[in-house]
Order: structure tokens, then C-alpha cells, then sequence
């Protein structure tokens, strides 16, 4: 199957997002979601429950129990078909207060990347899909348009004046530019363009022009690109087999200076490293994933060789494809589903080797463990290998972001218990549900594991 592209659309409200959208989405034949609803199904379960949309627990809570399901013309919550409702002007009101709180965006990131993985190729809209949500999207757009111009056009949707809709939408704009978490701007990378004098088919064709000069027909096509030149060059010689003696003597070699530096500078420390199988299939998931140091100290915490999951970002060029590949590390695309990445990472686990996966996808911040990736369930499921859980503690005040040096802090890894294989299921729904809960199990275990190896990188005694 061929690789269609991904498409973040943002802008402010009233600059075409959701039709532009829709066009561009069957001009390519894949699927289009609109986060905004999503966020204002949120504020229409708050307001439906008699709370105040400014209550962050209310909202929080109305998020992560509430089952909303975004369609192109219907949008339900909890099976309650609330499409009209929801762009009423007391919604469009809370919708703002409650996309400002970070535990609500939070729960519909992880909804909304899990919606664009599992897709060949997808558009998606709202206000901060490229700079958050979905920042590795083959184009990135951000639409405007003039503010009386937003206005009138939203004011046709409804009955109200274009006076009034363009005072509630300067507010609007305001609280979602301003915002903490995620706010609304435009990414340097965006194709900008302003809506005010186009129509939706004069801006479609614009972006579709653009997905062509971008060279991303190339690509799908198995143009020039990171992802091609690794199937090409390093999988079948690299990475297919157990790798060259070469690259056996780089990683035995970059996990040996890694390890000197770890634990004589970050002072690193290992509690239950027994627990490691050093031979046999092994999914390793690290959880507490907040600084670029996780992946290299992983490697040198765990005794014994590793493939990883890598962005495929990091292969634009052949040489670090080639360096990269050599320490195992191999591409995969995080905004969507990687067929490629996941024939790899079975063949790793096929032959009976060890696979990371930071399921909570990109670095995090927090005490709390995000979301994990339900892949890592399922690959578990498919190829019979456990699950060794790992909670990483210390590594974001080592090197936190923005930081290119560590600093001389501990490092704590804390080695959970082995999680066997689940087993199949002849029900494809009992699957989906057994999946989903094991996943939301191994978060569980993982945050107690974080939790501890936190504990331990602050304590002087240990």
C-alpha cells in the first residue's frame, strides 16, 4: 500500500479550516478530523453536567471518561448525537477555557494522534496540529483570513450579528494565542495563506500544488527521502541480519563509553537489573521519557544488545541513516501507522532480540505518564515476546530541554517485573478491549516504576 501524506491545518476561527479541509481530504482519499469539535464535545459534556467550564477538575474528568467520536457530519459523546449543540455560542463560549487546560489536552492529544496512526495518510485541523499534535506532517498549513471577513462568515452560520461574532472572536483569538499549553501561531515550516478573497477550491488547489512541489507525490511514489534510502541501502544487509561485525564493534564500543561516562559523571545506578532475560525475544518500554539522554543511558542500563525505534526525521541524510542503523536503530513515523517499522520490529523480535519502544512517543514533561502507544500491546501479543517495564528517574534535571551538556545529577533505573505475552483472542472487539486495558495496565506499572526511579535520583542516600 502506498504512503499517502499527512496534512496539519491550523488557523483562528472563520478562516475556512474545516472546508478547506474536507476538500483537500478527498482530493487525496483519506480521512479528515476536525479537533475542534472535540474540544467542544469536552465543554458540551461540562455544561450538560451543570459545571463551569473554568472547573479544571470538572473538565479533566469530563475528558477522560467521556467517549466522543468525530465524524465529517456527525459528532456524538457518550453516543449522544450532539451536533448542532455543540456550535452553539455558550459552547463556542467554554470551548476556550477548557482547551486551556493541559490535562484535557493531554487526554485528546494522545485520542488524536492515536486516530492519525492508525491511517493511511490523513488531514487534520484545529490550532495546534502542526506545532503539537502532529509536528512531523508531510505539509504543515496555517490559514487567516481579514477579522471582519472570519466574522461575517461565521455570523452566516448563525443569526447573530457580525459585530457581536467578531468581538467573541477577537476574545477567542486572544485566549487561544496567549494560552500556556499549545497556543495558537504559525510553525516557520507552514504554507501560509490567507483565505479572505479565495475561495475553498482556489485554496485546496494551492495546497495541493504545494504536496506536489514538496516532492511528497516522490515520496509516495519511493522518491528520494530518508525512509528510502534506509529500505534500501541498510535493511536487507544492516539491519536484516543481526548486522556486520563492524557494527556488533560500534555499538559494543558507543555502549561501553556511554556506560564509563553514566556512571562515573551522572552517577548512574540500577536497581533489579537481574530481572533483564539476556537472551530471547524482549520488549523493553522505559517509561519517563523527558530528555534526549533516555535513549543512549538505556542503552548502556540494559545488559545486553538493542534495537530502537527511531523518528525518521533523524534518517534525512545517509550518513547518520548509516550511523544510526549501525547502533540499531531504525525509522519510524510517529504521526501515523509504519507498516515498514512494524515488519521490522517483528523480524527483531522474530529472532529473538531485544526491541525498546518509549511508548509515551515523544519527550515528555510531568510527573505523570502520558498516554502509551497500543502498538507496543499488540507487538507483544503478535510475537509472544513480554514486556519488561523500566521507570528511568532523573534524567530531565541531568539534561532537561533546551540543555546541550548533561549536568552532573543522578540516574536512576528501576526494572519492573516481567509482563508475559498476551494471549490471542478469535473476538476482534474482545482484542481491541483486552489491548486497550493491558495497555492502560502497563501505564500503571510504569508510573509506579517512574515514580520510584524518581525518588531514588532525589534521595542523597541512595
Amino acid at each position: 500500500m502506498k504512503s499517502r501524506p499527512v496534512v496539519a491545518i491550523d488557523g483562528p476561527a472563520g478562516s475556512g479550516k474545516t472546508s478547506v479541509a474536507r476538500a483537500v481530504a478527498k482530493a487525496l482519499s483519506v480521512q479528515y478530523l476536525d479537533t475542534g469539535a472535540m474540544y467542544r464535545a469536552v465543554a458540551w459534556k461540562v455544561l450538560s453536567e451543570g459545571k463551569s467550564p473554568k472547573d479544571g477538575l470538572a473538565s479533566s474528568q469530563a475528558a477522560r471518561s467521556s467517549k466522543i467520536r468525530v465524524r465529517p457530519s456527525v459528532v456524538t459523546v457518550d453516543g449522544v448525537d450532539v451536533t448542532e449543540e455543540i456550535r452553539g455560542e455558550d459552547v463556542t463560549e467554554a470551548a476556550s477555557a477548557v482547551a486551556a487546560n493541559p490535562e484535557v489536552r493531554a487526554e485528546l492529544l494522545a485520542r488524536q494522534r492515536r486516530w492519525a496512526r492508525y491511517r493511511n495518510g490523513c488531514v487534520m485541523e484545529g490550532r495546534d496540529i502542526a506545532t503539537v499534535v502532529l509536528p512531523n506532517a508531510d505539509l504543515k498549513v496555517f490559514l487567516d483570513a481579514d477579522p471582519e471577513v472570519r466574522a461575517r462568515r461565521r455570523a452566516g452560520e448563525s443569526s447573530s450579528e457580525p459585530s457581536g461574532v467578531q468581538a467573541r472572536m477577537s476574545q477567542r483569538d486572544s485566549i487561544d494565542s496567549s494560552r500556556e499549553h499549545a497556543p495558537l501561531r504559525r510553525t516557520e515550516d507552514s504554507l501560509q495563506i490567507d483565505t479572505s478573497n479565495l475561495s475553498v477550491e482556489e485554496v485546496t488547489r494551492k495546497i495541493l500544488s504545494k504536496l506536489g512541489k514538496t516532492g511528497i507525490r516522490a515520496h509516495r511514489k519511493g522518491g528520494k527521502g530518508g525512509i528510502r534510502r534506509f529500505n534500501r541501502q541498510f535493511a536487507p544487509s544492516r539491519f536484516g541480519e543481526r548486522g556486520t561485525a563492524w557494527g556488533i564493534l560500534l555499538h559494543w564500543t558507543v555502549r561501553t563509553i556511554i556506560k564509563v561516562v553514566a556512571v562515573t559523571y551522572l552517577r548512574m545506578r540500577r536497581r533489579n537489573v537481574e530481572r533483564v532475560p539476556r537472551k530471547g525475544a524482549l520488549i523493553i518500554v522505559p517509561g519517563g521519557h523527558r530528555s534526549n539522554l533516555d535513549t543512549p543511558l538505556v542503552g548502556a542500563a540494559v545488559p545486553r544488545r538493542m534495537y530502537y525505534m527511531a523518528k525518521d526525521s533523524l534518517f534525512k541524510t545517509s550518513f547518520w541513516a548509516r550511523l544510526i542503523t549501525l547502533v540499531g536503530g531504525f525509522p519510524t513515523q510517529r504521526d501515523r501507522v509504519d507498516v515498514n517499522a512494524l515488519k521490522y520490529a517483528r523480524k527483531v523480535l522474530g529472532r529473538g532480540d531485544a526491541l525498546v519502544i518509549f511508548a509515551e512517543g515523544e519527550r515528555k514533561s510531568g510527573p505523570r505518564i502520558q498516554p502509551l502507544f497500543g502498538g507496543t500491546v499488540w507487538l507483544s501479543e503478535k510475537t509472544g515476546a513480554p514486556i519488561l517495564p523500566v521507570g528511568v528517574g532523573g534524567t530531565e534535571k541531568a539534561m532537561p530541554k533546551g540543555v546541550r551538556l548533561p549536568r552532573p545529577h543522578r540516574v536512576r533505573f528501576v526494572f519492573g517485573e516481567l509482563i508475559p505475552a498476551m494471549e490471542g483472542s478469535s473476538s476482534r472487539l474482545s482484542a481491541v478491549r483486552r489491548r486497550t486495558q493491558a495497555t492502560e495496565d502497563l501505564r500503571e506499572i510504569i508510573q509506579r516504576l517512574f515514580d520510584e526511579a524518581q525518588a531514588l535520583a532525589g534521595s542523597p542516600n541512595e
